[in-house]
Formats: C-alpha cells, sequence, structure tokens
C-alpha cells in the first residue's frame, strides 16, 4: 500500500510507485516527495475507496507527481484536496464519476502550484480555489466539469496555458461568472 510507504516515511524522503491500480485513499501528513514512475504510457492509478478525497495534502512542502485518479464513485468531494501550503502537483490526470466530486480543491492555503494536469468528468468544479491566495495554476486542462475554474474568497492567485473545453462554465469568481 502507497499509505504505508507514506506512514514509514520521514519528512524530506521520496516514495516512488510503480504502476498498478491502487485501492486506497492516501494521507499525506509530513513533506515529502511521491512521484508515479511512468512505464510507457502506464501509471500508477490510485481508485479511492469511499470517504471524502481521494488525496489529501495535509502538511506544507509536498510534492505529488505522475498518477492517474480514476474515481469510479467512492468519493464525495475531491480527488485532491489540498489543506496546506507550499505545495507542487504536477502531471495527474484526474477522472471524477459525477458524484459530487471536485479534482482539485485549494482551501485555505497559499502558494501551491499546480502544473500540466489533466482534468475530467467532474460534476462541480475541474479546480476549487476557496479562500486561498497566491497559488498558481498553469499548463492544466480541465473538460467535461461543470466549471473549469472556481475561485471564491481569493485574491493573487496566477495562471496561464489552461484549457477549459466542454464545460458549462469556464471561470466562476465569486458571484460574477464569466463564461468562456
Amino acid at each position: 500500500r502507497i499509505q504505508n510507504a507514506i506512514d514509514m516515511a520521514s519528512p524530506g524522503d521520496e516514495i516512488w510507485v510503480y504502476p498498478g491500480e491502487y485501492h486506497e485513499n492516501l494521507s499525506i501528513n509530513k513533506p515529502i516527495n511521491i512521484a508515479g514512475i511512468r512505464v510507457g504510457d502506464a501509471l500508477p492509478i490510485i481508485i479511492p475507496r469511499e470517504g471524502r478525497n481521494a488525496i489529501a495534502l495535509l502538511e506544507d512542502g509536498v510534492i505529488l507527481n505522475a498518477f492517474k485518479i480514476r474515481n469510479d464513485g467512492g468519493i464525495t468531494e475531491a480527488c485532491i484536496y489540498v489543506e496546506s501550503n507550499n505545495n507542487s502537483i504536477n502531471s495527474m490526470i484526474l477522472e471524477g464519476a459525477w458524484n459530487r466530486d471536485v479534482g482539485i480543491v485549494l482551501i485555505d492555503n497559499r502558494e501551491n502550484h499546480i502544473f500540466n494536469c489533466t482534468i475530467s468528468n467532474t460534476e462541480k468544479a475541474g479546480i476549487s480555489i476557496l479562500n486561498s491566495t497566491k497559488n498558481t495554476i498553469s499548463n492544466n486542462t480541465r473538460s467535461l466539469c461543470r466549471i473549469g475554474i472556481d475561485v471564491s474568497e481569493s485574491c493573487g492567485n496566477s495562471g496561464q496555458f489552461n484549457k477549459i473545453h466542454h464545460c458549462d462554465w469556464g471561470i466562476v469568481h465569486g458571484r460574477g461568472v464569466k463564461r468562456l
């Protein structure tokens, strides 16, 4: 199990995960680097069990790279839930199951970086930013989501080269709505 490796890791450790299916939810509560190993087109696939989130980043300084999360209906909130600062989320593929979920949620945090992620099939938003500042969202693709990016009670966030298509709404900011 990946969670066993996370529990045994010390701050600053690196965990490398081989391709395969992992039926578990992850809670990361220490600054570690956890990366999937790509073999051809194959990545490690996390298929979460029932619960709120597939992966929760609860401590500052986590690097999460190159996983696929396939929510077959097990989670109710987010593929990746971020409640900490200075994290990096790179090259993730997130697939929801239209069950009230969000791709990535940033809540009450700052200075997180989300790059090169593909988010699809989420009932709510591809990326939701709530009460957060100075986050960078770049080179991501969102499709088949209700909202591409949902920003509420947040300021100083930046993004560039994001693609949003086949969503009901492109970017929603507070009460104002901009359709792309």
